[in-house]
């Protein structure tokens, strides 16, 4: 049978089964949407006997289904009472899916209806299963912009109301968040900053953002946010433990009368099922009046039930945060200092990924700037033409890792400066391809006893070389410097092809010619590289070949794709490193 064939038959006894069960389809709607009732009985624990009900719903078929999941609406009246399995209105869809229990591609109608079932007696018991994840809140409510949190955001832990400030950009909503401790109250408000570390790579600045001041409230247990002003204050009242009215008298003292602008931020902290701290960022829409400020009656239900809660997504930002999917590596590399020679294609890829991995500080050395010809290769795009190499990758290494900290370095010939840059250094990059400069290179670090990778690209990047000097044990640049020295088979000599470069307008220098896909390809294994030597996880080879594409005409090494790795012993009378 055909796999077309086997889909239909699929879809053909889904719909029969649901028929079978009493759904109706309303085929002339898009998506295919069924109604029905569940009929869900359960045990009531306090008095032992047995209580039913009827629930009506609603199952759409989306586009794509059977591959995505059929979306759960309940169509009962009055509406079920909120839950954290309940999505907000106007849906009202039932979230049956956890994490390690998904739908599944050709899940039965009757394996469906019995999720459904089961969802059901678990509301009517409150008895969920332990799986049964506790979504993110702000998912219940509309959603107004992302906020970012940083590293400066630490309520005080003994307290339960504070004041932060949001800073929104004027072209997106996008908002920083900042705390306000104690010891800053004192401060105007027009004092208070956004977390540095946030704001330079975002690229927020006084002048194209304006600051919202509001209240934060540290919850003793999360609750399902309302949609309105009112029942959110009555709701964290009782959430605290405090007398009705007390969040709304907070707020006036904060707020005022006539608050300014068009609503008011308000912060919930609490501890989700899994004991992690999380913070739910609310938008108060105050309601329009012409050009004039409505008041606020802050003890008034029926007046501040017209305010609109809006929710912000959180988007935690701190280093933890941003490393957290690379843990298992970073943590070992926040403290090492790596210096990369030559930020050109190559050289920033390598720069970007160590940053990416968490290397805690590069430095970057080159004096040229970016042209429009390097950005097809460049990590570095148009809108950086004109800037130093240097200056622009550190900016994107500070929008990808702010916490990594770049340090610019002009291109010297001076041994002494060399040996500066070279200090409190874990590993030596060179991808300068300037075979007399990493020769003086090769010199310093050694002198310096520190580990030099040498990373080359060849013949369009189709070829990629990379040279490890550890200690004694390797080869030097130096060693290989009379390729006669060397059979093929211990280091390959790679034939030059004079129609592969080209002198660039406005550069004044040989350019080589090579596409972004091969050049990365050996920017990725070069960063690897520097990574497992600085875990202590590199094997005994020093010498890796890397073929994107095997050369005509040659053999050996050079004639089979892939990565090849050589074990080479220094030269005995090598005058560079063994003296």
């Amino acid at each position: 049978m055909a796999k077309s064939d086997a889909l239909q038959e699929y879809l053909e006894n889904f719909r029969f089964w649901l028929q079978d069960a009493g759904f109706t389809s309303r085929t002339e709607d898009s998506p295919e949407i069924w109604t029905g009732s569940i009929f869900v009985d359960w045990s009531d624990v306090q008095t032992g006997g047995r209580d039913s009900a009827i629930h009506k719903i609603s199952i759409l078929l989306l586009p794509g289904f059977p591959y995505r999941a059929p979306v759960i609406l309940s169509e009962d009246q009055p509406p079920l009472n909120s839950s954290w399995h309940l999505a907000p209105e106007p849906n009202h869809s039932l979230c049956l899916w956890p994490p390690d229990a998904g739908w599944e591609p050709h899940f039965t109608a009757q394996k469906l209806l019995s999720r459904i079932e089961d969802w059901f007696r678990y509301y009517h018991t409150n008895n969920w299963p332990p799986n049964s994840e506790v979504p993110d809140l702000h998912r219940y409510l509309e959603t107004h912009g992302i906020v970012v949190i940083g590293d400066e955001w630490m309520p005080e832990n003994n307290e339960t109301i504070g004041e932060f400030t949001l800073w929104q950009y004027d072209w997106v909503n996008i908002f920083v968040a900042a705390i306000c401790q104690k010891r800053d109250q004192h401060l105007p408000y027009n004092l208070w900053k956004p977390e540095a570390r946030l704001t330079q790579a975002l690229g927020v600045n006084r002048t194209n953002c304006h600051a919202h001041y509001g209240i934060w409230y540290h919850l003793s247990d999360p609750f399902v946010p309302p949609d309105n002003l009112w029942d959110l204050l009555i709701a964290i009242d009782q959430n605290l433990n405090e007398a009705e009215g007390y969040a709304s008298q907070t707020c006036l003292h904060k707020f005022g009368q006539k608050p300014k602008g068009s609503g008011c931020p308000i912060a919930l902290g609490y501890t989700d099922n899994r004991g992690q701290e999380r913070w739910l960022f609310l938008w108060i829409q105050f309601p329009q009046s012409g050009k004039k400020r409505t008041p606020v009656h802050w003890s008034n239900p029926s007046h501040l039930s017209n305010f609109k809660v809006k929710s912000f997504q959180t988007a935690p930002a701190r280093r933890a945060d941003l490393l957290r999917r690379s843990a298992y590596i970073s943590e070992h590399l926040y403290d090492h200092k790596v210096i990369v020679f030559g930020i050109g294609a190559l050289g920033s890829s390598v720069a970007l990924l160590l940053a990416k991995a968490g290397v805690g500080k590069i430095c970057v050395v080159d004096d040229d700037i970016l042209m429009p010809g390097n950005t097809m290769r460049h990590i570095c795009g148009l809108n950086m033409i004109g800037l130093k190499k240097t200056a622009a990758i550190s900016c994107i290494i500070n929008v990808h890792n702010p916490d990594c900290k770049v340090v610019e370095h002009s291109t010297t010939w001076d041994v002494k400066k060399l040996y500066d840059y070279l200090e409190d250094c874990s590993v030596v990059i060179d991808t300068t391809a300037n075979y007399n400069f990493s020769l003086l290179l090769n010199t310093v670090s050694i002198g310096c006893q520190l580990p030099v990778i040498f990373a080359t690209a060849y013949r369009r990047a189709t070829i990629g070389k990379i040279i490890i000097r550890r200690n004694d044990a390797d080869p030097c640049l130096a060693c290989y410097m009379d390729t006669a020295n060397w059979p093929d088979n211990k280091y390959p000599t790679i034939p030059a092809d004079p129609n592969e470069t080209f002198l660039e307008d406005g550069c004044g220098s040989v350019t080589e010619e090579a596409v972004a896909l091969d050049v990365e390809a050996i920017a990725n294994l070069t960063a690897r590289i520097v990574v497992k030597q600085l875990q202590g996880q590199l094997g005994d080879e020093n010498l890796a070949i890397l073929v994107n594409q095997p050369l005509a005409g040659e053999s050996g090494i050079l004639a089979h794709e892939g990565l090849h790795w050589l074990k080479n012993i220094p030269l005995p009378n090598c005058s560079i490193c063994q003296e």
